[in-house]
């Protein structure tokens, strides 16, 4: 199936006020996608991590997902939501079954 992460706004704001330098120095690419998405009216977004060696090319996931350049499927998909500021039983319900539709149909 592969590795999902969900993540709220508030946990990206709280990154980039407490490791912004950090992040903005070792991963600027996903640092100014962070930004980008916090400043967006984008209200779900995806990050994904693509194979990086060649024993990655084994975890790709199996289901619907967008390929690379190299026509790899990621081996890690991130969501970020702006659906609640915190995390309850019914968000994480919600955000799962977006997931689902989005991925698994």
């Amino acid at each position: 199936m592969g590795y999902f992460e969900i993540t709220t706004h508030c946990s990206l704001e709280y990154l980039i006020n407490n490791e912004e330098d950090n992040l903005e120095a070792a991963q600027p690419e996903f640092y100014r996608e962070i930004i980008e998405f916090l400043n967006s009216d984008t209200k779900i977004h995806y990050t994904y991590i693509y194979p990086r060696d060649e024993e990655d090319i084994s975890h790709q996931v199996k289901h619907n997902a967008p390929v690379n350049s190299k026509g790899y499927k990621p081996i890690y998909i991130e969501m970020w939501s702006k659906l609640s500021d915190y995390w309850d039983e019914n968000e994480i319900k919600k955000c799962v079954k977006i997931l689902g539709e989005k991925f698994f149909n």
